[in-house]
């Protein structure tokens, strides 16, 4: 209770205080004795004492009376004051409730009716704000297939001993006139001074045209699914086929400036005299170096079959690694370490694995070995002097690449020939290699030139 009530109060009790101490001094000096020498031709034969001992009894008397009347009239202002409170507080409530627009906003007390709603709602709703008032929210105006998601809300919305404060759902709602909405709502709590819950407040927004906007959006992808992917699978032909060509374009001028470097140095290795001069040991060398750039190779050598076969030397050596030491030619590897290769390679077979990981069953050995080099992709040449394998050349991909194709086999027999000639095997009778104007290096043209087969 504020100040002003307690002043009001004070001042009817005191006020009432008074007014009956006046009225007992007058009865009793005054009034008492003019009644009885009127009717009785009496005069009062009371002392003073006891005419104030008469007074206070009174009073007394008068003033437990007095009590329960002044709680009444307690109560009542209390009343009065709550009353005119509340009734602030909900016109209040209902100004900003009809201050949201486009927003159904709801008031629904404990037993689901509608207490307040605001001018979107009636509209929505197809209602007045008269015919909304006191009826019940579910039962009306949600379908029986939504009715218990929204009983469960309330439930728990409801209940003091719920932590959740608030609800965010999607339900559809009946109208009068326009069937039924799809509206998105907010459910939270409205709390008392006490901090009790005496009613909830509902927002919601109708998501209509959205919903079946986003539904005509659906069915139109399922109509135009199969176009849309004829049209996303032409698109992927044409930007592979684009690729491909830029490709085989950069293929195409790569593979005849490999070709003609090529040719510079086997014209020299021709025309060089004796064999394992260090001049030709450079040209092989350089000849490794340019097909290891062009393929994208890590690795590019040269090994020689000694010791009747059985054991293996790398003779010469280029690694994308400049640092890399060069290969010591009495290091010996057995043959019999890799027994699948060793019976490929002396069957004069090219040895082609584009994936070390797919090796066959049979290759296991070589496959462990690979591996654990990080060789993931591998070609060997056989080279063959007077029908007889004396060593391979081989090139390695550490990572993968475009792959070996039937060019690069082509090319890769052409250079094995050319270090047959060039190389002095320890074991075998070698001719040096003359110049003569007999012998001719046939070396592809570009028109000649493969185009790439497809892995």
């Amino acid at each position: 209770m504020d100040k002003d009530y307690k002043r009001k109060i004070l001042t009817l009790v005191i006020s009432v205080i008074i007014a009956l101490i006046a009225l007992l001094l007058v009865w009793v000096f005054w009034i008492e004795g003019l009644v009885l020498s009127s009717y009785y031709g009496e005069k009062t034969s009371k002392t003073l004492f006891e005419k104030w001992e008469f007074i206070i009894v009174c009073l007394v008397l008068m003033g437990l009376a007095l009590v329960p009347l002044i709680k009444i009239t307690l109560n009542a202002l209390f009343d009065l004051k709550w009353a005119k409170k509340t009734l602030k507080i909900s016109k209040d409530r209902e100004q900003k409730l009809n201050q949201v627009d486009k927003l159904i906003t709801l008031v629904i007390d404990r037993n689901g009716a509608i207490s307040t709603i605001n001018p979107r709602g009636c509209q929505i709703t197809g209602f007045s704000k008269e015919q909304n008032t006191g009826k019940n929210f579910i039962e009306t105006y949600i379908p029986a297939k939504s009715k218990e998601q929204i009983i469960q809300v309330f439930k728990i919305l409801f209940d003091n001993k719920s932590k959740i404060h608030k609800q965010q759902y999607t339900t559809s709602l009946k109208t009068k006139f326009e069937g039924e909405k799809i509206v998105d709502w907010i459910t939270c709590r409205l709390l008392d001074e006490n901090g009790n819950i005496y009613a909830l407040l509902t927002s919601g927004q109708d998501v209509t045209e959205n919903y079946q906007l986003e539904q005509q959006i659906q069915e139109d992808n399922i109509r135009h699914e199969s176009e849309i992917k004829n049209i996303i699978s032409d698109l992927q032909e044409s930007r592979e086929k684009y690729e491909n060509e830029i490709f085989r374009s950069n293929t195409k001028n790569s593979k005849l400036e490999l070709l003609i470097s090529l040719g510079t140095i086997f014209t020299k290795i021709s025309g060089t005299s004796g064999s394992n001069t260090a001049e030709t040991n450079q040209s092989i060398w350089m000849a490794l170096k340019h097909f290891g750039e062009y393929s994208g190779a890590s690795h590019g050598y040269i090994s020689l079959f000694v010791d009747q076969g059985t054991n293996m030397i790398n003779t010469h050596l280029w690694g994308h690694d400049p640092d890399e030491e060069p290969p010591n030619s009495e290091d010996k590897i057995p043959l019999e370490t890799f027994p699948w290769f060793k019976t490929k390679i002396m069957n004069q077979e090219v040895v082609l694995v584009q994936d070390v990981s797919q090796m066959p069953l049979e290759a296991e050995k070589e496959k462990k070995i690979f591996e654990s080099q990080n060789i993931y992709s591998i070609i060997n040449i056989p080279l063959i002097f007077n029908e007889i394998t004396m060593g391979y050349l081989c090139f390695e991909l550490e990572q993968p690449n475009k792959g070996w194709d039937d060019d690069d086999v082509t090319t890769l027999k052409l250079m094995g020939e050319f270090f047959t000639k060039a190389i002095q095997h320890p074991e075998l009778a070698h001719d040096p290699v003359e110049s003569n104007e007999e012998e001719n290096l046939e070396l592809p043209i570009e028109d000649e030139i493969q185009e790439p087969t497809e892995q």
